[in-house]
């Protein structure tokens, strides 16, 4: 199915054109270096047409010089190859019919005679995904966080492909978790940690492990990440920084690393696509959580080297830092499966992990991601003096980050 989004009214392109001569700063069709930008009416730089083998939807945007493709759930968007038409006299890179890596948005660019215009494609796949909650209904939720996080889940997936999954509903039997390609479970409390009581279930626990061990897919979020532990996915006990209580106020603002050791670049990471990178100091981090009010409830793994060479027996690197110290990350990727995503802002090091990817190995197939860092959060608090109304001006960097991870999660196995 097909539906193209029309923005511009062609009839009036002839004026838009011109018009574009006095912003042109502003608007989408450049000049190319060392020319004078041409206003000639003719020269469209449009995609009219675009075609991807097995789509179910293609939506062309003609404003914001965006398709989005939706594919059947368990669609490779590792290799497409799509096809497409534009107007008149454009010549394209990538040209069509050339195989493309849609598991990350895919940029085109138009070019006709002086003029450009660049263009993303950006694919989904249509998987159902359950909302995981320990409340037995989404009105049962008191967490303001949790309770933020699954307001925009609902509002921004469709109802076909988006339910809230009670572990009641998983103890009763009520609920066929085979339904669900992703479970996604964000658990959050002011208190002292401790796991909801129906998350250590026994009929609980045995079947979204089942379900795991069999191909689903997890996105943990915040405490919930000891669910890694609780169905023996990860079995070393590692040091680990869990935050609690209601949180302080300051004028900072959180950040995610995604280079890590000043070596590792996870930038290019599916679920950072869209997500822009300050270069910090040998890192690439973005920004979470402006100033105001934070919770700062982590969930995070911490002296990772220290445990490396002190329980698990690896060799110090005499030519490296302790917490730099290769050896240690080897080993920790290496008996987890696991590619290290993310730190806090500031890290230079092996110190900590605050984001995973576990891949699948001989007993879990599905794939999880581990997302534990504090300054994630879905609901910044309305308290303090600082940033009294509680508006994360970062949200959107979060709200793209977990959008970018089901996706990404969709596509596995």
């Amino acid at each position: 199915m097909m539906n193209r989004i029309k923005i511009f009214n062609r009839s009036i392109f002839a004026l838009a054109m011109i018009v574009m001569a006095l912003c042109f700063t502003t608007c989408q069709d450049d000049a190319l270096p060392g020319t004078s930008l041409d206003i000639d009416p003719n020269k469209v730089l449009l995609i009219t047409d675009f075609q991807a083998p097995g789509a179910e939807e293609v939506s062309i945007d003609e404003e914001n010089s965006v398709v989005n493709i939706v594919f059947p759930c368990g669609t490779d968007l590792t290799n497409v190859t799509p096809t497409f038409t534009t107007s008149a006299g454009n010549t394209t890179t990538p040209v069509s019919g050339t195989a493309v890596n849609m598991s990350i948005p895919v940029e085109y660019t138009l070019v006709n005679g002086n003029l450009f215009r660049n263009w993303t494609v950006s694919a989904s796949v249509r998987c159902i995904t359950g909302f995981l909650c320990d409340a037995p209904t989404r009105a049962d939720i008191t967490d303001e966080d949790v309770k933020a996080a699954a307001d925009w889940f609902f509002a921004n997936y469709e109802g076909d492909v988006a339910k809230f999954v009670s572990m009641e509903d998983i103890k009763n039997g009520t609920v066929d978790l085979s339904e669900f390609k992703v479970l996604w479970w964000y658990y959050d409390r002011n208190d002292a940690f401790q796991m909801p009581a129906i998350s250590q279930d026994p009929a609980v626990l045995v079947s979204v492990k089942d379900w795991y061990k069999a191909g689903g897919n997890l996105y943990l979020a915040g405490y919930a990440n000891q669910y890694l532990w609780d169905l023996g996915r990860i079995t070393d006990s590692y040091n680990r920084v869990i935050g609690g209580g209601g949180g302080f106020e300051n004028g900072d603002t959180w950040t995610v690393n995604v280079v890590i050791n000043q070596e590792h670049d996870r930038s290019s990471h599916p679920i950072y696509a869209g997500i822009q990178m300050d270069n910090v100091d040998g890192r690439k981090e973005f920004p979470v959580l402006g100033a105001g009010w934070r919770e700062d409830h982590n969930y995070v793994i911490e002296k990772i080297p220290e445990f490396m060479v002190d329980v698990i027996g690896v060799p110090v690197d005499p030519n490296a830092d302790f917490n730099r110290n290769p050896n240690a990350y080897n080993e920790f990727i290496s008996r987890n499966n696991a590619e290290w995503l993310g730190t806090w802002g500031g890290i230079n090091d092996y110190f900590m992990a605050g984001m995973l990817e576990l891949k699948p190995n001989t007993e879990f197939q599905g794939t999880a991601i581990f997302q534990g860092i504090g300054g994630i959060e879905y609901n910044q608090n309305e308290e303090g003096t600082i940033n009294p109304g509680g508006q994360n001006v970062h949200q959107g960097n979060i709200n793209k980050l977990t959008k970018n991870t089901i996706n990404y999660l969709s596509t596995k196995n």
